[in-house]
């Protein structure tokens, strides 16, 4: 088969059919990044399928990133409607891995199946809010993203497939002590974290980023997926990018028809903060929820992926 060709490769770290802890049996691989594999694997006993995410054993601490994502897993899992399942992590001689359950189609990848590549009010308005719902949860647990973006929201599958679930934690930074209190923001530069394209303007200017930030990306994925592309889709790099967002009057948003008026409280309110404020979650959730109600827009409406676009 064409997957198992795929990771037969030297230098890949499972094959279909291999089985770890004598429970879980690698199926087939379902991504590869820079840094680790993503397996689809199966539980033996029960032939319950998940997600395994393997890294090297050789990989730096800073860049083994799977501690990280198994601490906030563990977190969130009785604190959020919004992550994955967490079914265990371990290591192995070569590699570490998590195994958490299977997601469905990222929002990047719904967004782009369109011919317009942009969503209606109703689809955006009601992801908006479930967005908005994971990231609060996330900093309710002492954590912020720093790499909010539509390719790191995905649905569900199942039962659970009209559920948006935020994922890969691996830029996460926790912005609380062991206390519960704020840590002290970096007086040095910081290094950029995050995507250009969505990534707030502190972000360009190395500055430490807080919870407003991952808000701030919030609000330009929302911007995308309403009208279809950023005014610095085209730029290349982040210094090119950085710039453009300085400069450019973000109240234009609005003069485009598609992009809903809900967001412009929200943009305001984002302007209010720094680092050390926490956001006003109701008022943004209010602001996307009053835009529902106008449109008599219903929880349970079918999404634009659960239409037919016409021919």
């Amino acid at each position: 088969m064409a997957a198992r060709e795929q990771i037969s490769k030297p230098g890949d770290l499972l094959r279909p059919g291999d089985v770890i802890k004598d429970k879980w049996k690698i199926l087939r691989m379902i991504g590869k990044g820079g840094f680790g594999q993503i397996f689809a694997t199966e539980y033996i006993k029960s032939g319950e399928k998940a997600a395994m995410k393997v890294e090297s054993c050789n990989l730096s601490r800073q860049v083994n990133s799977l501690n990280l994502k198994a601490t906030l897993l563990k977190a969130l899992q009785y604190n959020s409607n919004y992550v994955c399942k967490f079914y265990g992590c371990g290591r192995e001689e070569k590699f570490n891995y998590i195994i958490m359950s299977l997601l469905g189609k990222s929002i990047t990848t719904l967004r782009k199946e369109r011919s317009s590549e942009y969503f209606s009010t109703s689809t955006a308005l009601r992801l908006g809010i479930e967005m908005l719902l994971a990231i609060r949860d996330l900093h309710d647990v002492g954590f912020i993203h720093r790499d909010i973006k539509p390719s790191n929201f995905a649905l569900g599958v199942g039962h659970r497939s009209r559920r948006i679930f935020i994922y890969d934690f691996g830029l996460s930074r926790q912005f609380k002590d062991e206390d519960g209190e704020l840590r002290q923001a970096r007086d040095a530069p910081c290094p950029f974290r995050g995507t250009p394209r969505y990534a707030s303007i502190n972000a360009h200017n190395a500055m430490e980023l807080g919870r407003h930030d991952d808000l701030w990306s919030l609000f330009y994925l929302l911007i995308e997926l309403t009208y279809g592309r950023l005014p610095w889709k085209k730029l290349k790099g982040k210094n090119e990018v950085g710039a453009r967002k300085r400069k450019f009057n973000h109240n234009r948003f609005f003069d485009k028809e598609r992009i809903p008026n809900e967001l412009k409280p929200f943009l305001e309110h984002l302007w209010m903060l720094d680092y050390y404020s926490k956001p006003n979650y109701e008022l943004i959730l209010n602001n996307l929820t009053d835009g529902l109600k106008k449109r008599k827009i219903q929880k349970n409406d079918p999404y634009d992926w659960e239409i037919e676009e016409p021919a």
